[in-house]
Parts: C-alpha cells; structure tokens; sequence
C-alpha cells in the first residue's frame, strides 16, 4: 500500500512493527514464555503506520453486517485498499487453499470488475481475480476469532512526518 505512493518501506519492517509476530521472553531461569505483543494484528497494523510517520483510513464493519462492496469500489476507484485479516482457506486461486482454513493473511486489493476483485497477494500470487462469492467469505474472516469485526480494510495513507529509522 506504501509503494502505490511512492513510499519505500520493506514490508518486514512494516511487519515488525505490528509486534504481531509470535515472540519468546525468559521470565525467569525455568520459565520460557511466548507472546503476542499486540493482542490483535488491527491495532498492531495502525501501530505500524503511526511508527512510521503514516496516517491512514481504517475501516471496520460490525459482525453480521452486509459485506461493503460499494464502499471497497469507490475505494479502489482512488487508490489500491489493504484487506484482511482475510480466511487463506477461501484464497481459492491458492492450490493449497483447502488446508490453510483458519489462517490469516492480508492481501492488497487494486481493482474490480462485476464479478471478481483483482487482488496482490504477497505469498507469491501477484494479480490474482477471486469471484465474490470466496472474496466475501475470506473477508469476513468468521474462522479468524481473534479479530473484532468483519471486513477491515486501510485506504489512503498519507505521510504526516519522517521518523528516522532508529
């Protein structure tokens, strides 16, 4: 979502930065824990553009609302939009997809058409359609129980300051 604006940013950093990713910590000589930083990866993904010196729009829809399909067009009509968490076991144009329900994962949606939403997935499917009918299901994300809401998605970041990189 940063490149479409210019910005350079790795998206292992932007990762770190969530403080998602599983971490161990030794809370004394015998005991080896591990933890969540960010106790949901929504958060931590604003987080993430904040450290950064980025403000963006995130959208979050309550559970059991109808899926925004005009509100994601119009969107991607000015920009490409980030989405997730999405359900990798409805990521149908991913062979392994049928093993994979339950996970998380976000993708960059960066266009549309009546029937799919072009998509860029960074686990290596670059401009990839998936119909509706998966699309809303991996966007929901119901199988995903950490997450509050359906249908989260962050649009139009803007640079508000530059952060060194210490």
């Amino acid at each position: 979502l940063l490149k479409t604006i210019g910005e350079d940013i790795s998206p292992s950093l932007f990762e770190v930065l969530t403080g998602f990713s599983l971490g161990a910590f030794v809370e004394n000589e015998s005991n080896l824990l591990f933890s969540m930083i960010a106790k949901q990866p929504g958060k931590g993904v604003n987080h993430a553009f904040e450290i950064l010196g980025f403000n963006v729009i995130e959208k979050v829809y309550k559970d059991g609302e109808p899926i925004p399909l005009n509100e994601l067009k119009d969107d991607l009509n000015r920009s490409p939009v980030m989405l997730g968490p999405f359900d990798m076991g409805y990521l149908t144009y991913n062979p392994n997809h049928h093993v994979l329900g339950g996970s998380d994962h976000y993708c960059l949606a960066l266009d549309y058409n009546e029937n799919e939403i072009l998509m860029h997935d960074p686990a290596g499917f670059p401009f990839v359609w998936l119909p509706l009918d998966p699309f809303e299901l991996a966007w929901k994300a119901e199988r995903i129980t950490w997450s509050d809401g359906s249908y989260r998605s962050w649009v139009s970041p803007t640079r508000v300051s530059n952060p060194s990189l210490e």
